[in-house]
């Protein structure tokens, strides 16, 4: 059996089964449930929600996020400074959790990795291809503090050119309405099991 299997379940995106049904890894479990951090030694480590695998045993990460409501937070917090100012510190701030959250993981996944040589964890190596996925769970108001657009473009950028060289293929913000085709497209796992690997 896999060394991940306690850790299977169904996603939920803010609280809702992902329709059609999908499972993935549960990464963040809370007590009583299933906890991978703790699983790999690391207490409670920043990491994000869920992780699959993809096509030729890439490994997906997923993050749900209500985007909107963060950043409209973080404005409301950091509103003594100038625009300008207030918007590139909440974009730093932004992109520094989802950096933690994406390292995390892989922190996370090695030590699991590392742990048990079962025929999923034999299956990673060196050359496996990661992705890190920003759930956006909640459709964003078209009057929402900035543009998401520009927030979200953005972010894509950064996180790929900080993370792509060093562990991460792709980076992509997924509407939540999106994600089961996009598992489904991507050999992400299915209410069956993994997808094509």
């Amino acid at each position: 059996m896999s060394v991940f299997k306690d850790f299977l379940e169904s996603i939920t995106i803010a609280g809702e089964p992902l329709v059609p049904q999908r499972e993935a890894y549960r990464m963040d479990g809370t007590f009583p449930d299933p906890d991978m951090r703790r699983r790999a030694g690391l207490g409670t480590c920043n990491c994000c929600d869920y992780f699959t695998f993809g096509a030729d045993n890439g490994v997906i990460l997923i993050e749900e996020t209500r985007l909107g409501d963060r950043i409209k937070d973080l404005m409301e917090k950091y509103k003594y400074l100038d625009c300008t100012d207030q918007r590139n510190h909440v974009t730093r701030l932004i992109l520094q959790e989802n950096r933690l959250k994406a390292y995390g993981s892989l922190l996370v996944l090695c030590r699991l990795f590392s742990k048990k040589a079962d025929a999923v964890a034999a299956s990673i190596s060196s050359d496996t291809k990661y992705s890190f996925w920003l759930v956006a769970s909640v459709k964003e108001p078209a009057d929402d503090v900035f543009a998401m657009d520009y927030f979200k473009d953005r972010l894509v950028r950064q996180l790929r050119d900080v993370l792509t060289k060093a562990v991460v293929d792709s980076v992509e913000v997924v509407p939540a309405e999106a994600l089961a085709a996009k598992l489904a497209s991507a050999g992400g796992m299915t209410d069956q099991g993994p997808g094509s690997s």
